[in-house]
């Protein structure tokens, strides 16, 4: 059968061959094409109706629309026929062709079976013979896919299922009993009018991955895979993988038969990169990782950034990787593609990551060392704090920012800047007790022949404490403090290895070897010599020998190797050695130019006239008469300088002398000893008047002529002199103060028989410290006035 279009009278598409019985016997003249309407079935029908009353919907309804629809009506009910029908398209009414099933069509054998196609809505297409009727209806979205698949269409099957799932529960299209009974101008043909208008819609919401539709589609998808590949279009196939399948299992399958065509790289960049459920088996990635490993390095970091560790087992791949470095094709120095080491290098960063991912931060870092990757291997120092895990590799964690050309040509200074980072951390660890320098120097001494420039970077900032990272970091006083105290302990380490720090200092800087060596006293004296001596390091030289004791020897090579007087001279003042000094008067004499230093410089250390006598006749000396000058002017400014240091120390001298005399004339109180005797006597023995002594006794107050007894209240002052006084008496004696009577009428107001009066008021005590600050200090009132008379 061809379809034409009656506007353009060309043919559309060959819909499908139809099984018409005895066509031999037929002509193109016994084909007829008929037409039904849709037509509004009635629901109030009550009679049963025949078959094709209930194609037309009732007689009463159509009237005789079904008989206009045919062009030879009579023809159609002549023949002897039996209605079987197919609900789809292609599907024919077929009559009863054996001879034996020639009898009549009655209304009850039709009400009996209903053809199916009949009570569809819609427009209805009668094609029929003499001995067949073809009815044709609009196809259901089932019909469709039920003919896409039966014709191996995958992919229009699986679109159509994925446009319209409810394709596959056989829902055929209601449409409305007022649908035009002919195409509209949208449906410019046929092939419009049978297309699918509900191909249009979708499903909203959620689909159920359970679902009877999922479950077709995904049979249909895997059909679809197999076409692909069985046409050997292995590129389409993976594309297609990640578009129809959406299980664990399908996924499994279809990589395992990729894997075994080797096709790896049609079906990995659609390989899902989130997890399934159930979850795709980790075998899948790991197969996939381990054959780029083998084949392809840069495929390989593309996917170990695209899959998260989560999908495979991170140790699988360790492994693989390390076997693979292990084998040893591939290395630092292949070339891949023109560049040195790049699959070496991919490699190690995703076997760093994968110590990560599988909770090996050490292991990780030791990849990023020997990477020199400095931005990562600090970051993960800091995150980890995995500072004791760089004594595993020190030598690598120094050069993270040295390259190999650096290495092999740098200056000092670059290789300083590149390496003051890990330098730093190292020195501040060794401090911290967590990596020991016995291990770095160990480390780069193994490495490196001695001397070697990184271990003294190391030495040097260990000496000079130089842990900071920052120089703001030091401006405040607590951090110069603790600075310091860090390059006092850094010294003491470095003490500890003292003879490589030398050969380092020696070989790299000079003026620390110096600033070492008279720091230091843990070195080897004699290999410091020697090393000094194959290096002509006379200054180091010399202060070694003199430190040996050598000083001659060291006197020489100032002498001979320096030809430096001032040094010379100052060696010998440092020495303070009258051996030394004839030394090197014996060396210079011949020597005018260290003739006249000596002269100018050498000053009071040595004896004038004896420089002045060793000075050979007839040597002629330029610059004799300054020289001589010279000295003298500085013995006149010493002389002077004696002179005025004699007169100070003569007037201290004196001032000693005096504050030490006064001290001794000082008073010192006491208290007469109290004896328990018969106190009756003795109080009525000191009530009697008493007059003062012709001459001064012992035991007798000089003030006031009465013998002391222990009932006297008053506090006792005796002198150096021998002279004693009650202070009372002491300060009546002389009145010179114009202030003492006022001081005086505070002991006068207390009551003599109150013997506690005294001890109970506080302003007499205030008083009396005066006045034995003012009085008392100043010695014996009668030893003043016998030596004035000339008494001694």
């Amino acid at each position: 059968m061809r379809i034409i279009d009656i506007t353009t009278k060309e043919e559309v598409s060959v819909a499908d061959t139809l099984n018409m019985s005895r066509f031999e016997s037929l002509s193109a003249t016994d084909y007829h094409l008929g037409v039904l309407p849709a037509m509004r079935i009635s629901s109030k029908a009550t009679t049963q109706r025949g078959a094709f009353e209930a194609i037309g919907g009732g007689i009463e309804a159509i009237g005789g629309g079904i008989w206009d629809a045919t062009m030879y009506p009579a023809r159609l009910f002549s023949s002897s026929v039996s209605v079987r029908s197919g609900g789809s398209p292609g599907s024919s009414v077929k009559a009863a062709s054996d001879a034996d099933t020639k009898a009549s069509l009655t209304s009850a054998q039709v009400s009996e079976m209903p053809n199916p196609a009949t009570l569809a809505h819609g427009m209805k297409i009668f094609i029929h013979s003499p001995y067949d009727c073809v009815i044709a209806t609009k196809p259901s979205l089932s019909d469709h896919l039920s003919w896409l698949d039966s014709h191996q269409l995958y992919e229009d099957a699986w679109n159509l299922l994925d446009r319209n799932p409810e394709a596959v529960h056989g829902q055929s299209d209601r449409a409305s009993d007022s649908l035009s009974s002919t195409p509209t101008k949208t449906q410019g043909s046929l092939v419009d009018f049978f297309a699918d208008d509900s191909s249009q819609t979708t499903v909203s919401g959620q689909r159920n991955p359970n679902s009877q539709a999922e479950k077709e589609k995904r049979r249909i998808g895997g059909e679809w895979v197999q076409q692909l590949i069985s046409k050997e279009d292995w590129s389409k196939a993976g594309r297609i993988c990640g578009k129809v399948l959406d299980n664990s299992s399908s996924w499994e399958h279809w990589v395992w038969v990729f894997a075994q065509a080797d096709k790896y790289e049609e079906i990995t960049p659609y390989i899902p990169t989130t997890q399934l459920r159930p979850p795709l088996p980790s075998l899948v990635y790991e197969l996939m990782l381990g054959h780029y490993i083998q084949t392809d390095r840069l495929r390989l970091r593309e996917l170990l950034e695209r899959w998260p560790p989560e999908l495979f087992d991170a140790g699988v791949i360790i492994e693989g990787i390390e076997s693979k470095l292990k084998a040893g094709d591939v290395r630092e120095d292949s070339t891949e593609d023109g560049e040195q080491g790049r699959d070496w290098r991919i490699l190690l960063d995703g076997l760093a990551k994968l110590y990560l991912a599988n909770g090996q931060p050490r292991k990780a870092l030791s990849c990023y060392i020997r990477l020199q990757d400095a931005d990562a291997t600090m970051s993960l120092i800091a995150e980890y704090h995995l500072v004791s895990a760089v004594s595993d590799d020190i030598s690598g964690f120094i050069l993270l920012r040295v390259s190999k050309s650096q290495q092999k040509s740098a200056p000092l200074s670059e290789l300083s800047t590149a390496t003051l980072v890990p330098i730093r951390l190292l020195v501040a660890e060794a401090h911290h007790g967590i990596v020991q320098p016995e291990t770095v120097i160990q480390q780069l001494e193994k490495r490196y022949d001695v001397p070697n420039p990184y271990l003294f970077f190391y030495f040097r900032a260990l000496w000079t404490g130089d842990t900071a990272q920052d120089s703001q970091e030091t401006a405040t006083p607590k951090a110069a403090t603790e600075e310091r105290l860090l390059a006092i302990e850094g010294k003491t380490l470095v003490s500890d290895h003292a003879d490589t720090a030398v050969h380092l200092f020696a070989e790299y800087d000079r003026p620390l070897l110096m600033e070492f060596l008279k720091s230091s006293q843990t070195y080897d004296l004699a290999r410091a010599s020697k090393l000094c001596e194959e290096r002509k390091y006379i200054p180091e030289l010399v202060y070694l020998l003199s430190k040996e004791g050598r000083t001659t020897k060291a006197l020489r090579l100032i002498i001979d190797s320096l030809n430096d007087v001032s040094q010379a001279i100052s060696f010998a003042k440092e020495q303070n050695d009258a051996s030394l000094w004839d030394d090197l008067l014996d060396y210079s004499m011949n020597k005018p130019r260290f003739i006249r230093g000596l002269l100018e410089e050498v000053g009071t250390s040595i004896d004038p006239l004896k420089l002045v006598k060793r000075i050979p006749l007839g040597l002629e000396i330029e610059g004799l008469r300054e020289g001589l000058g010279r000295m003298l002017r500085e013995y006149e400014v010493q002389e002077s300088i004696s002179k005025g240091v004699a007169r100070v120390l003569r007037g201290e001298v004196n001032a000693a002398m005096q504050q030490r005399g006064k001290g001794q004339r000082r008073g010192v109180r006491f208290d007469v000893a109290k004896h328990h005797h018969d106190e009756t006597s003795d109080h009525h023995d000191s009530k009697k008047p008493k007059s003062p002594p012709k001459k001064l006794r012992p035991g007798y107050c000089v003030g006031c002529g009465e013998k002391f007894t222990e009932h006297d209240k008053a506090i006792l002052i005796a002198f150096p002199c021998t002279h004693i006084f009650h202070l009372p008496c002491l300060l009546k004696y002389e009145k010179a103060d114009p202030d003492l009577p006022d001081i005086l009428s505070a002991f006068d107001d207390l009551d003599p028989d109150d013997e506690g009066a005294y001890d109970r008021s506080i302003g007499p005590k205030v008083d009396h410290a005066a006045l034995l600050r003012t009085v008392v200090g100043d010695g014996c009132p009668v030893a003043e006035h016998h030596m004035d008379d000339g008494v001694g």
